[in-house]
């Protein structure tokens, strides 16, 4: 999260503007497989007050396709643990930037965030991090040597998010989650 500002070395974030979660740099459009939940790790530097979470769709998905944010805190080795906040599904059926509450407090420290497609026919393409540079498990994490970064966390065949995460990890992409402070 960026903007003017600074405050020591943080750029303090300004209240009603969106930011996306993460500033990963490897961003691409990418439709996400129904029933996959998707996670990319971030570093939340202070504990942030948000009003909504929302998402990019460069590509409208079917009539009643969805995106539900999702974020997970860490256990002990860095991995996605337990469902922390979610934010209300979010209609991915238009070319936009869908956001929703409800409102919530982002804690400080590593988080996995990302995002729950449900849809019926044709799935949404939205702006996605499809590798992370950034892994609070270190040099243990998993890595895609080819392609450099990290590997994303997933869990398929999902109807609702799980209040525990299950998964394992893949190459490939998870959606990017915005923030409107």
């Amino acid at each position: 999260m960026s903007n003017s500002g600074r405050t020591g070395g943080y750029v303090k974030p300004a209240t009603g503007r969106q930011y996306i979660l993460g500033g990963q740099d490897q961003l691409a459009g990418a439709a996400p497989t129904a029933g996959s939940l998707r996670l990319y790790a971030v570093q939340v530097p202070i504990t942030t007050a948000y009003q909504q979470l929302g998402v990019n769709v460069t590509a409208a998905g079917a009539a009643g396709s969805t995106i539900q944010p999702a974020v997970y805190d860490v256990d002990a080795f860095g991995n996605p643990r337990n469902l922390i906040l979610s934010g209300s599904a979010l209609d991915t059926s238009a070319i936009a930037i869908p956001s929703a509450g409800p409102a919530g407090t982002l804690p400080a420290g590593w988080l996995w965030v990302g995002g729950l497609c449900l849809s019926a026919g044709a799935v949404p393409t939205v702006t996605s991090v499809a590798k992370s540079d950034h892994d609070p498990r270190g040099p243990f994490a998993p890595t895609d040597n080819a392609a450099g970064g990290t590997v994303l966390a997933f869990q398929n065949g999902l109807a609702a998010l799980p209040a525990q995460f299950a998964g394992t990890y893949v190459s490939g992409s998870a959606p990017v989650l915005f923030v409107t402070l």
